[in-house]
């Protein structure tokens, strides 16, 4: 019996001959699978640089297709592309996949296992090494305090349902996209946000917040790639500070979502949401802490006060809904 193909989302911009080198690895990576029943949507963001199918050694026409985009959207929109893509195809689930990173060759055949064995999980996510523009490894002075966040935070993996209450308000962001995978029918459900900073933080908390468990895969390493120069994303490094600035308001608007997708559901009840808001505040203050950025670590603790302060209104918790 043929196995069903789960689909690699990859939105790429493509600014230089080195950046086609670098999709290179990654796409080699997918072929590397040691399942080879997967296919590939490349959603190209308006690049700067010309490049179509023929120009990437690696490219295979059997498996992937390219759908370019006629204006720059960001890396969320085009994510959302790709699922619809990937949806249309009846994929069973869907792997995230950015046009740097490098996929672990178990990639697929874990998670085709354990989303068979365990019906009530939808998430999967899984560690990274991070590494250079020659696939050496980066060493940890070099790399950015919310990344080693990131990193740090898989010494205790957050697993289970409604697992959105501890990434925003103890770990932080954890599940990097290039190790994430999601059934179909849940990345239907939650788009990302149009934007070019902290969408996929948006989505997963929206997903996480509505979706069955999440869970860690512990065998498996992405390569998350830093380049040259480098501490974080590339995003990061185009747009400095104001990718945090950014960041702090799109991740505000994902979490409230999720808080009142919760809601909603019952999953929690009202009276602990001022004090779930003000843990998420208080975490956001520590991220932005690690990256050297006080004026936006003292508003986050300022709004973390502001929480507080509402969950002893008269109104006897719950707090402003806006």
């Amino acid at each position: 019996m043929d196995l069903e193909e789960p689909v690699f989302v990859i939105p790429a911009f493509i600014e230089s001959r080195n950046d086609i080198e670098i999709f290179e690895e990654t796409l080699k990576s997918l072929v590397a699978q040691s399942d080879a029943h997967w296919k590939a949507v490349i959603v190209d963001d308006h690049s700067t640089y010309p490049w179509d199918e023929r120009d990437l050694d690696g490219f295979d026409p059997r498996r992937m297709r390219v759908v370019q985009k006629s204006s720059n959207v960001g890396p969320g929109e085009c994510r959302n592309v790709g699922v619809a893509w990937a949806a249309e195809t009846r994929a069973p689930f869907i792997l995230f996949q950015d046009a740097d990173d490098i996929a672990h060759p178990d990639r697929v055949r874990s998670a085709r296992r354990l989303f068979e064995e365990e019906p009530g999980t939808d998430f999967l996510y899984s560690t990274f090494d991070i590494i250079d523009e020659h696939g050496e490894s980066v060493p940890r002075d070099k790399i950015s305090g919310s990344v080693l966040e990131v990193l740090d935070s898989h010494s205790s993996p957050i697993e289970g349902r409604d697992a959105w209450i501890p990434v925003a308000t103890r770990t932080g962001y954890t599940t990097l996209t290039s190790t994430v995978t999601v059934r179909t029918d849940l990345a239907v459900r939650y788009p990302f946000p149009a934007c070019h900073a902290s969408e996929d933080t948006h989505a997963w908390l929206r997903m996480m917040a509505d979706g069955g468990e999440l869970r860690f895969v512990k065998d498996i390493r992405a390569g998350y790639r830093i380049r040259g120069g480098e501490q974080g994303s590339a995003s990061r490094e185009r747009q400095g500070e104001g990718f945090y600035w950014s960041m702090l308001q799109v991740d505000l608007d994902g979490f409230v979502k999720a808080m009142h997708s919760a809601l909603s559901q019952g999953r929690i009840e009202p009276e602990r949401c001022p004090g779930l808001i003000r843990d998420y505040h208080l975490k956001q203050a520590e991220t932005m802490e690690s990256e050297g950025l006080a004026s936006a670590a003292s508003l986050c603790r300022s709004l973390a006060m502001v929480s507080v302060g509402a969950s002893h209104s008269p109104s006897g918790g719950g707090g402003e809904q806006r």
